[in-house]
């Protein structure tokens, strides 16, 4: 018995054979009324591919599915050619010219151009439409366009986490949104609940730190008052902040040493604390306990960052935001106590600052005021989110993480 030999063209139909032996499920044209050229041709042609349509056939059938303003352009085109044969081509070609953009628009440089108005799935959007007419950009040109264009909030943080690939960066993009998201809906009327505590050290307190091993984090103490030299400050009636005579009223002439603390929502002028919470705040600062500082570099500068189990949130300087130029959203005016009872003032919110310490990565959020007298405090909100922690105030460590 001999074998037939299959030539190319039986091979080929034996294939279309197996290939119809399933039932294809029915595909109806879109009809085109001038709007997108450039979708519903590429619509079109997938059309004409699925269902084998010839080459010569297809200006007749999208003729067909041409409606309103569309169709009175081809009865114009049938006109002034006399009835004559279209190639396909030339009907692609002249549809573009009469329902595109404009001949001299550059996508190139629209797409150089472009800037995220909206949300993110426009900007996507839009994108997408103008990157599918443009030729021979690499994937790194298309990841630059992409994130440059961006939000302020966003570009910054997707850069951040330096996206190779198209998919990276529109991944990264939602996922950054999305944080920014539910951080705003998280606090849209300010800081509520019950008020929290937040020491923040004055300059004189907090020298500069020593760099150690990975994962260890150097303490420094503040200025503790002794018990006989509070009962010497006393006798002499002294401030226990500094070395002015304290009357009602006194404000330290110095950098003061901060008692942060968030006000509910306030309205209008602000009450005056009574002398007795003035002066009990004061002592419960002296009386609290040591705190942990430790150098870290925000894009390329070096901050000093002060630990406070005792606050609930982080914060950052006023001008220190300013310097490292951080991308910032707008809150509702929050107020922030300090220890002369005045009431620090803010507004600003700094979404996921990303901090390098001793080879630590650190994200947060940072509130801005005018701290002065340090550059960062990070609070129960960074705190919470480290893990177990082991502090020495002994030997002046705090360890986390990895050892």
């Amino acid at each position: 018995v001999r074998a037939r030999r299959y030539d190319q063209d039986d091979h080929y139909r034996d294939e279309r054979r197996e290939e119809r032996a399933y039932t294809r499920p029915k595909i109806i044209m879109a009809t085109f009324t001038g709007v997108d050229p450039d979708a519903w041709l590429s619509r079109a042609t997938q059309y004409f591919e699925i269902n084998d349509v010839p080459r010569y056939e297809r200006v007749q059938f999208a003729a067909y599915h041409l409606d309103g303003k569309a169709n009175v352009w081809w009865q114009w085109i049938l006109h002034k050619n006399h009835d004559e044969h279209m190639r396909w081509r030339d009907f692609e070609r002249e549809l573009i010219t009469r329902f595109g953009s404009s001949v001299y628009y550059d996508y190139d440089e629209a797409l150089s151009k472009i800037k995220q108005a909206g949300s993110l799935w426009d900007y996507q959007r839009e994108f997408e439409r103008i990157a599918s007419r443009v030729r021979n950009w690499p994937e790194s040109a298309l990841v630059g366009a992409f994130v440059g264009g961006l939000k302020v909030e966003l570009v910054a943080e997707v850069r951040m986490d330096r996206p190779r690939s198209m998919r990276a960066s529109m991944e990264s993009a939602r996922l950054h949104e999305d944080h920014l998201a539910a951080v705003r809906k998280a606090r849209p009327s300010g800081v509520r609940g019950e008020p929290r505590r937040t020491h923040v050290a004055t300059e004189e307190q907090v020298p500069r730190t020593e760099r150690k091993s990975l994962g260890e984090v150097v303490l420094t103490t503040s200025n503790v008052l002794t018990d006989d030299e509070m009962q010497r400050r006393r006798e002499k009636g002294l401030c226990y902040t500094c070395n002015e005579k304290f009357t009602p009223g006194h404000k330290c002439k110095g950098k003061e040493v901060f008692l942060l603390e968030f006000e509910e929502d306030y309205v209008g002028e602000e009450e005056k604390p009574p002398e007795e919470s003035l002066l009990h705040m004061v002592k419960c600062k002296k009386h609290g306990p040591r705190m942990i500082t430790f150098t870290a570099e925000i894009r390329g500068k070096l901050v000093e960052v002060l630990v406070d189990s005792g606050s609930t949130l982080n914060f950052i300087d006023e001008e220190l935001s300013k310097e490292i130029e951080i991308p910032f959203t707008k809150v509702k005016p929050f107020g922030v106590k300090v220890a002369n009872g005045e009431t620090l003032r803010g507004d600003i919110l700094f979404i996921v600052v990303k901090m390098e310490a001793q080879g630590q990565r650190i994200r947060v959020d940072l509130y801005a005021l005018p701290l002065k007298a340090t550059d960062i405090v990070l609070g129960c909100q960074w705190l919470e989110t480290i893990g177990p922690i082991t502090t020495d105030y002994w030997r002046g460590t705090m360890e986390f993480g990895r050892s």
